[in-house]
């Protein structure tokens, strides 16, 4: 039993890193970074501690772990997750199809793109929780072999005078750091799905922030030991950065790391599919448990429809409120779990 939990733990937080690592590399397309790196860093530190605390009141919140159980059996509750889920699913399919397009030399119609990304990830996420973890572990490592390709690439282009160092006073980054906070439907399901009681979760949620704070922090310093104060202007720059990489004759690696950013964020579409089919599951009737994961599908591609008539710059905030009232459902569980 516990090599069983172990082995959900690991998987889990695998698609947790994937997940958030794919807001990483592929910047939403809205948001114009103005911010250096030391800057950008503060900002992602605050962030981080900020969705950390928002777990911790989260999981406490929840009687320890007692108040999911209950969570699981409120229809409101589980309405929120659902649309939280829809609506996060559909900003990465979104997201995903405008940097297909970005990327490509091949002019796709946006609807054939979209009906080809879900469909694959749609697929992944009705093959079940096991499936969806072994395929994410070989997206994983293939992840690894990415970021280790772009900085090894980027050696030669690296200038240490591009750094820069001095920057505004850490507390003129707080309001920034507000202005972007994101907290991502990924963590209910973390919460749904995590085996362990309320330290088990939060060591686990803390080693996933911490990674993927590295991920960020190296990106951004990266990005200005290449490309100096213009790598704040850029669009995407992690892209930038993988057309300008090479090494010896071997030049332009971009398809190869814009092939695996691609199946990171099919593997962060996947798994909002599953967290809404999971959710789907548990509101529905017994005879609509066979076609959960095509209605899953439909409810991400609903939240897709909602999320493209959403202005781009406050699709990120609306994301995050829906989060947060899913985050609030949970700890109204806990304190009816007291309260009895």
């Amino acid at each position: 039993m516990n090599d069983r939990k172990a082995t959900r733990r690991t998987s889990l937080a695998t698609l947790l890193f994937l997940a958030l690592s794919a807001d990483v590399v592929v910047r939403p397309f809205s948001v114009q970074t103005v911010s250096g790196a030391v800057q950008g860093i503060w900002m992602a530190a605050y962030d981080a501690l900020a969705v950390f605390a928002l777990l911790a009141l989260a999981a406490f919140g929840a009687a320890g772990g007692e108040g999911m159980p209950e969570a699981r059996q409120s229809k409101p509750a589980l309405a929120v997750w659902l649309i939280a889920f829809s609506f996060s699913g559909g900003m990465t399919l979104l997201k995903a199809e405008e940097f297909y397009r970005y990327i490509s030399d091949v002019s796709l119609p946006a609807v054939v793109t979209a009906a080809v990304l879900l469909a694959v990830a749609g697929y992944a996420a009705c093959c079940g929780f096991e499936t969806l973890s072994r395929t994410a572990q070989v997206i994983l490592w293939l992840f690894a072999a990415s970021l280790l390709l772009l900085l090894v690439s980027n050696i030669g282009g690296m200038r240490i005078t591009n750094l820069e160092w001095q920057t505004a006073p850490w507390k003129d980054s707080i309001p920034s750091a507000v202005q972007g906070f994101s907290l991502s439907a990924e963590w209910i399901l973390f919460l749904m799905m995590e085996p362990g009681g309320t330290a088990q979760r939060l060591k686990s949620a803390g080693g996933i922030l911490v990674k993927v704070f590295f991920v960020f922090c190296g990106l951004c310093i990266l990005s200005e030991l290449v490309l100096g104060s213009a790598g704040a202007a850029q669009l995407q720059a992690a892209h930038t950065l993988a057309r300008l990489g090479g090494l010896s004759v071997f030049r332009r690696f971009d398809a190869l790391h814009t092939g695996i950013w691609m199946l990171v964020m099919l593997a962060k579409l996947a798994l909002m599919i599953f967290g809404a089919k999971q959710a789907l599951g548990r509101l529905a009737s017994g005879d609509f448990q066979a076609g959960r994961g095509v209605s899953a599908v439909f409810a991400v591609l609903a939240g897709a429809c909602i999320a493209s008539a959403v202005p781009a710059a406050a699709r990120g905030s609306v994301g995050t409120a829906i989060t947060a009232v899913g985050f609030a459902a949970l700890l109204l569980a806990g304190i009816r779990r007291r309260a009895r």
